[in-house]
């Protein structure tokens, strides 16, 4: 069994951290980098650093592609952006546009997609530190985005669980795969562009064929409704986990399910494969971060420390450091090295 260390960051929600910073005019991005790590103290072995954040729930969090930079996303209407080597906070992004569901940048790093409870669905071009479309979505906001392995395609869904095909420059809809299915509640791209993954409240997970718009595969096997789901770097795993409590693991050829994982916690979970694909993490409203060896299904560590249900997690696509986001109003990175 691997054994980790945990070095974690803390980016904690101070209430007027954000109020002592200026906000840009509207859609811009704000300089903010006097935040820095307020404090530092060692928890047995985990070295822990305290920073200025949101000020409220951490609804979402990503890693750019080139693992340098992450992003948060917060129910207090902002998006920060983060050095991953310092937790530093670089700026704030501020549309006025309300709380912030989804994230997803693209693969070249250069457009962050992001949902809110406004109705928009937002890019943002990071270069220029602006909202280069924001897109009225007649479903309402983002539930879900994920973009294609390409960058030339968007996906997203929307509070009624219309699930769209987008042009990830305009946002422009290519293609409607559901309309006004309410029970859709989370997707993922396979790494080759070609295949959907959704998840439902009724607990079942569709695999859809991209170019044709067409359901290829049905995975049955949950009992509850399905909280996230993740294709594996291989293209032919897909990751699930529900309301029954359990992690799936399936081959997304044969519908079979290979591997299911008991132990979770209450609450709503979520998941994410190492970009190796040799670990999973999973994390929900028992406030526990889990890794699970993908191959065998042995629980490898547990990490504690939010104090709220955890929202959202990410590995760092370039680094051993897996970023988690909570409702205590902040996100963590945990330093995965083993020793």
């Amino acid at each position: 069994m691997l054994v980790f260390t945990a070095r974690l960051f803390t980016l904690l929600a101070i209430g007027t951290a954000l109020a002592a910073c200026a906000r840009a005019p509207h859609g811009a991005l704000t300089s903010a980098q006097a935040a820095g790590v307020m404090d530092a103290q060692r928890v047995g072995r985990a070295q822990q650093g305290v920073l200025r954040g949101h000020s409220d729930e951490v609804r979402a969090v990503a890693y750019a592609p080139d693992g340098r930079t992450f992003a948060t996303a917060s129910k207090d209407g902002t998006i920060g952006l983060w050095n991953a080597a310092t937790g530093e906070r670089q700026a704030t992004l501020d549309d006025r546009m309300g709380a912030v569901w989804a994230l997803a940048f693209s693969p070249d790093g250069a457009l962050l997609a992001s949902g809110s409870q406004d109705g928009r669905l937002r890019l943002w071009e990071l270069a220029t530190r602006s909202v280069v479309t924001p897109v009225n979505q007649p479903n309402g906001g983002g539930v879900a985005i994920a973009f294609s392995p390409d960058g030339s395609g968007l996906a997203s869904v929307g509070d009624d669980g219309t699930l769209r095909l987008r042009d990830a420059q305009t946002a422009a809809t290519r293609k409607v795969l559901t309309q006004g299915e309410s029970s859709l509640t989370c997707i993922d791209v396979s790494p080759d562009g070609k295949r959907l993954v959704t998840g439902d409240w009724e607990g079942l997970i569709k695999v859809w064929d991209i170019d044709t718009g067409r359901t290829v595969r049905e995975l049955r096997g949950h009992t509850d409704s399905i909280t996230a789901v993740a294709f594996a770097p291989d293209g032919l795993h897909v990751a699930s986990v529900a309301g029954d409590r359990t992690l799936r693991l399936w081959n997304g050829n044969t519908a079979q399910t290979e591997q299911t994982l008991k132990g979770l916690g209450g609450g709503r979970h979520h998941v994410a494969f190492s970009p190796d694909g040799k670990l999973l993490a999973t994390g929900g409203g028992d406030r526990v971060v889990r890794l699970w060896e993908a191959e065998t299904g042995s629980l490898v560590k547990k990490f504690s420390g939010h104090q709220g249900a955890i929202t959202s997690l990410a590995f760092n696509p370039k680094a051993r450091q897996l970023l988690t986001g909570s409702t205590d109003a902040t996100a963590r990175v945990w330093d995965l090295s083993t020793r």
